[in-house]
């Protein structure tokens, strides 16, 4: 129902440029069954839920523009949309991050709540080898 009206929004061709750059595209909720990762239960906050499934409702956009390109599109009427990929060239590489940087100067609050400079090698001397994964009982 939700691509049909947008379907029908996009294809009249005086209209459809103005539509495009509005970005109002709608959104769908849809049933995901996600899986719990270790890593994705400690970013929540939750770890009781490391390893688990469950049904998650999640909204689903029909937005394009983080993949393709949104000033090559065409509507058909057979009910679908295409869109081209983004153009680059061919030589591009994407960028990766930057090592981390050990050696840098940060600031820290002291006991007596008062910022000092540190080097940051010595913060992670102070950090514990272990860390128990689950709170004790």
């Amino acid at each position: 129902m939700a691509w049909t009206e947008l379907h029908e929004r996009l294809r009249p061709a005086e209209f459809r440029e103005r539509r495009l750059e509005e970005r109002l595209f709608p959104t769908v909720p849809v049933v995901v069954h996600a899986f719990y990762s270790c890593r994705l239960a400690l970013h929540r906050n939750k770890p009781w839920l490391a390893g688990r499934w469950e049904d998650v409702v999640r909204q689903e956009s029909f937005e394009w523009r983080t993949k393709r390109d949104p000033n090559r599109i065409n509507v058909c009427d057979e009910g679908y949309i295409v869109t081209f990929p983004r153009v680059q060239p061919v030589l591009a590489e994407s960028v990766g991050k930057p090592p981390a940087d050990f050696d840098r100067r940060i600031k820290i609050l002291d006991e007596n709540g008062g910022a000092v400079e540190i080097d940051e090698d010595m913060l992670l001397e102070a950090m514990p080898d272990y860390i128990p994964f689950l709170p004790h009982e």
